[in-house]
């Protein structure tokens, strides 16, 4: 692959240096350089971008290109949605303080990249999870959260897996989440580690009124309903996109049609990602 497209945040401080390195590497080997926009930050940084094809001729060579995040995870989650509609696998750099979805250190971005044209990758295929509400739709990697819409304030939810009712739910609010985001605000709710590799979401209730209400492994292939009925909701994709719910409103959660094909190296797997970020298995005291 000699085409690459990028995204990066540039709040984070190694940005400009580690774009600029990137580059040079880029010139070294011939691979050309696209971003999503054309804001001048990345002109700034990068002098030999390339203007992003268009639909039509990003279908023609769209076997030639591979993302790259560079920031944290957050950028990673914005990335990912928009590389899910162009199908092109997706590394993601770590300029950020966890980096769990962007895996590479900046120090080895060099090594790795050299890895990805040489094709000594993996790549590993996640859901996304979509949210419908009337003609409105919102995508998201990790999470689909539903809260009131007024702050620190109980809220009232039906949940319907499959056109059954199982449970009406009073707590803070609702978590859906792929097996990647089992990792992120699921996990600290209380939801279970899952493995990106199982076919499943987990809906988890947010600081729920009753003991009782515990979170829930379901397949991937159901159809979540989601309606507010105390109050009016918000509900948010991957806590980066936002849309207001009516009371006694349906949303409708399911997988999205679109997957993000994610890169991953031989020497790396989840369980290894999961002691070094979350101490799996190790007590962080010793």
């Amino acid at each position: 692959m000699k085409r690459v497209l990028i995204n990066a945040n540039f709040e984070k401080p190694k940005a400009l240096e580690v774009l600029k390195r990137f580059e040079r590497w880029a010139l070294k080997n011939s691979v050309l350089i696209y971003s999503f926009d054309n804001s001048k930050n990345y002109s700034k940084a990068i002098k030999s971008l390339k203007r992003i094809p268009s639909a039509e001729q990003m279908n023609k060579i769209r076997r030639e290109f591979f993302a790259v995040s560079f920031g944290g995870d957050g950028t990673m989650l914005s990335t990912a949605r928009k590389v899910s509609e162009i199908d092109i696998p997706l590394l993601g750099i770590n300029l950020g303080s966890l980096g769990f979805l962007s895996t590479v250190r900046e120090d080895l971005m060099e090594e790795r990249l050299d890895m990805v044209i040489k094709n000594r990758f993996k790549t590993e295929s996640c859901d996304l999870l979509s949210a419908e509400r009337k003609t409105k739709k919102i995508m998201a990697f990790n999470d689909i959260i539903m809260i009131s819409k007024e702050p620190q304030r109980l809220l009232k939810i039906k949940i319907d897996v499959d056109g059954k009712n199982i449970s009406d739910m009073s707590a803070d609010g609702v978590i859906i989440a792929t097996p990647k985001g089992s990792t992120a605000y699921s996990m600290a709710a209380g939801g279970p580690i899952v493995f990106s590799n199982v076919g499943c979401f987990i809906i988890t209730p947010i600081c729920p009124h009753l003991l009782v209400q515990r979170a829930i492994v379901i397949k991937n292939s159901s159809k979540i309903e989601l309606t507010p009925i105390s109050s009016d909701a918000l509900i948010s994709g991957d806590s980066q996109s936002r849309v207001e719910i009516k009371r006694n409103e349906k949303v409708i959660v399911r997988k999205h049609k679109n997957n993000v094909r994610l890169i991953k190296f031989d020497d790396t797997d989840f369980i290894d990602i999961m002691k070094e970020k979350f101490f799996l298995g190790r007590d962080p005291r010793l």
